[in-house]
C-alpha cells in the first residue's frame, strides 16, 4: 500500500479564515473538499503540497438555492453529489444533473465528493496517473515539466484528457461559475470559458484562486440529458460522455439544442448543431444521423486513456442516439 507524503490539513470555518490561510501559506498549499481526487494522486506523488486547505467546513459554500423570480439555481461549490441527488429543488428543476451525479464513481465517493471538485478535476493520462516509481522509467512529459508527450510522438502539447462528468451537462445549460481570485475579488464567468483546452493546465485558475458557486439561469425553461461510456459500471472515469440540452416545448422538436462532449479532448467540447438540429423533429432520422456524423467528427480522442480512440469516437454518436431514443421520442 502506498503511503501519503507528509502534509497538514488546514480547516477554516469561515470564508474570512480561508482567505487568511490562503495568504499565509501562499504557494505551499492546495485546496481540497471531498478529498476523493487528490488523496490517490498524492499517494502517487503527482501532487505533494505541504498543506491542504479543506473547504468542506465553510458553511456558506455548501448550499442549494432556487430563486423563482429570476428562475436561477445556485449551488455552493462544496455541496456534495449526494446532497444534489437528494435535493428536492434539483430533482424538480434540473433532474439531468441528478442523473449525471449518479453516474459519478460509486455511492461512497458521491457521499463526500463535491460539485466544485468535479468542475476543477485535473486532466488524466495513462502516462501521467501512475506511481512515482512507474514514471521514473519513462521520459518526463509536458505535464511534469518535460518537453515531450509520451502519448503522441512529436506532439507540441499535452493531450491529457478532461474526464469529469458534471461540467459536461452544466455547460450544456449555459452554467456560470463564481471565482474568488488572488486579490479576494469575485468574478462570474461562463463555465465553458473556464477550461483552457490544454492538458497541462486544464482551467484558468491561478495559484490561490478557487470556485465558490455554480449559477444556472432560466433553468425551468430547459431540459438536459447526460450519458457516459466507461469500462466498468462504477468507479471508472468516463471513456467518453455527452450531454444534450434543449428548451422545453410541447411540439417534440430540438429547440435551441446544445451538445457537449466529455473525455474526448483536454476540455469539454461544444458541438455546433444549430443548423442541423434546431427546430427539427425528434423523429427526423436524417437530421439525427447528420448530427451523429458531426458529433463523431468533433470527438478527437487519442491513445492515452481507457478503450481505443476509434471506439470512444463511435460511442459519442451512439450515446447521442440513445439519449434521443430513451428521453425524447
Amino acid at each position: 500500500m502506498r503511503k501519503l507524503p507528509v502534509f497538514e490539513v488546514i480547516k477554516p470555518a469561515t470564508e474570512e479564515e480561508l482567505l487568511l490561510f490562503r495568504h499565509k501559506y501562499h504557494d505551499r498549499f492546495m485546496f481540497a473538499s471531498g478529498f476523493t481526487g487528490i488523496i490517490p494522486e498524492m499517494k502517487k506523488r503527482i501532487y505533494t503540497p505541504e498543506f491542504l486547505i479543506n473547504l468542506a467546513g465553510i458553511i456558506e459554500y455548501n448550499f442549494i438555492n432556487y430563486d423563482k423570480e429570476s428562475d436561477t439555481l445556485v449551488i455552493g461549490a462544496t455541496t456534495t453529489l449526494k446532497s444534489i441527488i437528494d435535493s428536492n429543488i434539483i430533482n424538480e428543476y434540473f433532474p439531468g444533473l441528478v442523473d449525471a451525479c449518479k453516474k459519478v464513481a460509486m455511492p461512497q465517493i458521491r457521499n463526500v465528493a463535491t460539485i466544485g471538485g468535479n468542475i476543477c478535476l485535473d486532466t488524466r493520462c495513462f502516462f501521467f496517473n501512475q506511481s512515482y516509481e512507474w514514471r521514473r522509467g519513462i521520459d518526463k512529459c509536458y505535464k511534469f515539466g518535460g518537453i515531450k508527450c509520451n502519448a503522441i510522438e512529436g506532439s507540441k502539447r499535452c493531450f491529457a484528457v478532461f474526464a469529469a462528468d458534471l461540467p459536461v451537462i452544466l455547460i450544456s445549460v449555459g452554467a456560470k461559475i463564481k471565482i474568488v481570485n488572488e486579490f479576494d475579488e469575485e468574478k462570474i464567468i461562463l463555465l465553458e470559458d473556464f477550461y483552457t483546452g490544454k492538458g497541462k493546465k486544464p482551467n484558468i485558475l491561478k495559484n490561490g484562486e478557487f470556485v465558490k458557486e455554480i449559477i444556472i439561469e432560466n433553468i425551468s425553461k430547459k431540459i438536459a440529458f447526460y450519458k457516459k461510456f466507461r469500462l466498468r459500471e462504477s468507479i471508472d472515469f468516463s471513456a467518453c460522455s455527452i450531454a444534450l440540452s434543449i428548451e422545453k416545448n410541447e411540439e417534440k422538436i430540438f429547440k435551441n439544442p446544445k451538445v457537449v462532449l466529455g473525455a474526448v479532448e483536454s476540455k469539454p467540447v461544444v458541438v455546433a448543431l444549430d443548423k442541423i438540429l434546431n427546430e427539427k423533429s425528434f423523429n427526423d432520422n436524417n437530421a439525427i444521423d447528420e448530427a451523429i456524423s458531426e458529433i463523431e467528427k468533433n470527438a478527437k480522442p487519442v491513445k492515452n486513456y481507457s478503450s481505443t480512440p476509434f471506439y470512444r469516437k463511435k460511442m459519442t454518436g451512439i450515446l447521442f442516439k440513445k439519449i434521443v431514443q430513451e428521453n425524447l421520442i
